[in-house]
Order: structure tokens, then C-alpha cells, then sequence
């Protein structure tokens, strides 16, 4: 079902999504971990080292480091669009970065179902997994 709203009205989940990316870029961990509800799923597709299913508030949170060493520290991730409604949030994702053997440019959509304000569970698709899973197996 799609809600509407009146013109200029913006739905709460495209004000979170925006700030938890602003969060992300400042590396505001202790904020990150409070968008997550406790039991969050999280889906990590590809075959690289950070592939897989996390399971809970800690677990995903340790993925996050893990990939935020992984993705070096010229990696950027900037919105490009947020649209939501009572359940879902998705965003357009430019994703970029360069290691010594991989570079990655690209754009991803992310997926979250909303429960009671915090990612419930989420899936990032990318626009070519193959880049990915060769960025992210590079040396940093």
C-alpha cells in the first residue's frame, strides 16, 4: 500500500536514511548502532570476505568495522535519492573508492524494512557484484 503525503511533507524514514548517512560519513558509531533494532538481519551478498548474514545489534556491528577497514579510507558513499514509506525505506547509493589493486565505482540500492523507527533488516544491492567482491577481497 502506498501512503501519500501533502505536497512538502517528507516521510520520517527519508529524514532517517539521510541522517544515518551523514552519521556513517562521520564514523558516529555509537549512533549507527542505535538505527539498528536489537534482532536487525542484515544481508551482505557477493563472495568476498564481508559476505554473509549478521544477525543482532552486535553482530552488525562488527561487520560495519570490518567493512570500513576493508574499504580503505578514500572510500565514499554518497545518496543520490531516499523514498519510503510506513515499512520500507530504499536509497540510491553512489559507491567509489581506490586501493592499490581495485577500484570501485558504482551504484548500489539499499533496502530497509522499518520497524519502530530503526533498520529492521537490510539488503544492499549493487550494480555489478563482481566489482564489489574484487574491491573488497583487495588489500586496503
Amino acid at each position: 500500500m502506498i501512503h501519500g503525503t501533502a505536497e512538502g511533507d517528507v516521510h520520517p524514514h527519508v529524514t532517517f536514511v539521510i541522517t544515518a548517512h551523514e552519521r556513517l560519513e562521520q564514523g558516529d558509531m555509537a549512533a549507527i548502532n542505535d538505527m539498528f533494532a536489537a534482532d536487525i538481519v542484515w544481508h551482505e551478498f557477493g563472495t568476498s570476505p564481508l559476505a554473509g548474514k549478521y544477525i543482532g545489534r552486535d553482530d552488525v556491528m562488527a561487520f560495519w568495522k570490518t567493512y570500513f577497514a576493508a574499504a580503505g579510507p578514500g572510500f565514499r558513499q554518497g545518496i543520490r535519492s531516499v523514498m519510503a514509506n510506513d515499512e520500507y525505506a530504499s536509497s540510491i547509493v553512489e559507491l567509489s573508492g581506490t586501493k592499490s589493486a581495485a577500484t570501485l565505482t558504482q551504484t548500489a540500492v539499499d533496502v530497509m524494512r522499518m520497524v519502530d523507527g530503526r533498520i529492521a533488516e537490510f539488503w544492499r544491492y549493487y550494480a555489478d557484484l563482481g566489482q564489489v567482491n574484487e574491491y573488497f577481497s583487495a588489500a586496503p
